[in-house]
């Protein structure tokens, strides 16, 4: 590491989070603006959302508990996660273009042992088999890009914390909400990708209604229209046959066909129901490579079958690129899962412990805002190859597979936020002061 570029690339860094914070804060005063700073420069400091950590993060002069007294008091603003994730989107959709990948995916914060946090409802556990337990449901959505086999660039877009017990709207409700805000935001752009969770009437007739891209992994338990006739799921992938073999990766090989059928979106059963017109693709591993602890191969397998919805619309007309997108980009749906994990073991995700929904609400939006910052350094990884090497270096293993880099990346930039003294930046340093000086004439 040179100490020339380590510095350079410490005050490029700064500049990217002062022009980052000004952009979330155009609309806020200037005592907000500088918490949002505090509060982004101490998740990644701190690597907590547990708000007494991020205080003594910041070491100021004056006690910790003053400084949490402060955080906690403008955490209390209401409406503040509204504008933060808005202006998140905003930056977030130029980045975004027909194929890219937006995941929408559930994710969890439970609080078993917690009494007195407000909003505590039971919801699915997903580290337990989907136990319910206490605390709250995250609705999450991130885009993601590839670029090439072994690279793949993920973008955070929304996060809503959610309780049923204290929200008006239900949880499907914000969600659409979400869906309509990335389609204003993006001009359309974008194929909305989801589990057999989101396999759904009401979501299908949304994202049609909207005109918009969708692969979703469907369930085995509904009718659908092939060929003018109502036919069972089950029944109709029996007659499915692979007309296209993808090879992902070395040993990965999967086997699919696709038929046109109309998805029926009534709430019951009509003569002439209202339809959804999407590809029904039945794919399958003919090569799934079985490994044992440690990586290494010990025979390749037949998988089980599974089954996607698709709508694209620039390729509804090509049946062979219909498949090989959304094959590939149902591949890319994991990232997400993966992104869910790294925050939570990074940044503490489930450490919150606010007992105001309004602040968890808050925090939950400042935590969204310190990962997008982190995970915007993707762009950037060339340069945090070559002045953190060490740090940034690959495992041999992680060659031949799309490689999660966002561990490494989160590292270096911990590291650097440790090494800095981060002062309030005043926007002009005078460069228009003359401006505002008056002249008189002798």
């Amino acid at each position: 590491m040179k100490l020339g570029e380590l510095k350079k690339f410490k005050k490029n860094l700064q500049g990217k989070l002062y022009f980052f914070v000004y952009f979330l804060c155009s609309k806020l005063s200037r005592p907000k603006t500088k918490f949002v700073m505090q509060m982004i420069q101490g998740i990644i400091k701190s690597q907590s959302c547990i708000l007494r950590k991020v205080a003594k993060s910041l070491d100021e002069k004056i006690t910790v508990k003053k400084t949490s007294e402060r955080l906690r008091n403008h955490l209390s603003m209401d409406g503040l996660h509204q504008i933060i994730s808005m202006r998140i989107l905003k930056k977030s959709a130029r980045r975004i273009d027909k194929d890219t990948i937006i995941v929408m995916d559930d994710s969890d914060l439970i609080k078993n042992e917690a009494e007195k946090m407000e909003g505590l409802s039971k919801v699915p556990d997903g580290s337990k088999n989907h136990k319910r337990g206490l605390g709250y449901k995250l609705i999450n959505v991130a885009a993601v890009n590839s670029h090439g086999e072994n690279e793949a660039e993920i973008i955070p877009l929304q996060s809503e914390l959610y309780s049923n017990k204290i929200e008006m709207d239900s949880c499907k409700n914000i969600l659409f909400n979400q869906i309509n805000d990335i389609l204003v935001s993006t001009k359309g752009q974008g194929i909305f990708t989801c589990d057999r969770y989101y396999d759904d009437r009401i979501l299908f007739k949304e994202l049609a209604d909207n005109d918009a891209d969708f692969i979703i992994r469907a369930k085995n338990n509904r009718n659908l229209i092939y060929q003018g006739n109502l036919i069972h799921f089950k029944t109709l992938i029996k007659s499915v046959r692979p007309t296209e073999t993808i090879k992902a990766g070395k040993e990965i090989e999967i086997e699919a066909g696709a038929v046109r059928v109309e998805i029926p979106v009534d709430p019951h059963p009509r003569k002439n129901p209202q339809t959804v017109d999407a590809w029904l693709i039945v794919g399958r591993y003919t090569k799934k490579p079985k490994t044992t602890g440690g990586g290494e191969v010990i025979s390749l397998e037949k998988g089980g079958y599974f089954y996607l919805y698709v709508s694209i619309r620039h390729l509804n007309n090509d049946k062979k690129a219909m498949i090989l997108k959304s094959l590939k980009g149902y591949r890319l749906r994991w990232k997400i899962e993966e992104f869910h994990r790294q925050v939570k073991q990074d940044f503490g995700w489930e450490d919150m412990q606010l007992m105001d929904y309004t602040r968890l609400k808050n925090m939950n939006a400042l935590l969204l805002a310190a990962v997008w910052f982190v995970y915007q350094l993707y762009r950037m990884r060339l340069t945090l190859y070559k002045v953190f090497p060490r740090i940034m270096s690959d495992r041999k293993r992680d060659i031949d597979k799309l490689v999660f880099i966002y561990y490494r990346i989160t590292e270096v930039v911990n590291y650097i936020f440790n090494s800095w003294k981060l002062m309030f930046r005043k926007r002009y340093k005078g460069q228009y002061a003359e401006y505002l000086q008056m002249r008189l004439k002798f």
